[in-house]
């Protein structure tokens, strides 16, 4: 293919131009390759309210070979000072969280072995920064 009035290098740059614009409008996400990566995709999507530092819920979850969603995840654990209300806020971010960065982006080999595993993962407040981490597949 030949782009008139650019040249060789006028069409690399272009190439590369192009190549940037669709990586920073994030429509090439990586797919995730393995269960480590679950973790920093959805802390993507996780808005925690205020909560004090060593705030906890643990969540239960599985997905489908496609990404989406295996029915609703489920609270298994929390431990957050400030009130039943405070509980229910937190729980429920993670909760939405995980909904809304569903479909997950799976690479096809990893796609084959997600199917029906449940996953538990805690999402805390640490240091005054939200951290995901996976408890157990």
């Amino acid at each position: 293919m030949r782009l008139i009035g650019f040249g060789r290098c006028g069409a690399l740059l272009l190439l590369e131009l192009f190549a940037a614009l669709i990586a920073a409008s994030g429509a090439s996400a990586a797919a995730l390759e393995n269960v480590s990566e679950i973790g920093p995709s959805l802390i993507q999507c996780w808005h925690p309210p205020a909560a004090p530092d060593g705030s906890a819920v643990t969540l239960r979850f599985g997905f489908r070979r496609d990404g989406s969603l295996m029915g609703a995840p489920r609270v298994t654990y929390i431990s957050v000072k400030g009130g039943a209300a405070l509980e229910r806020t937190f729980a429920d971010s993670a909760v939405r969280a995980i909904e809304q960065c569903s479909p997950l982006q799976l690479s096809p080999r990893f796609a084959a072995t997600i199917g029906g595993k449940v996953y538990v993962m805690q999402f805390s407040i640490l240091k005054r920064q939200p951290v995901i981490r996976l408890m157990y597949a």
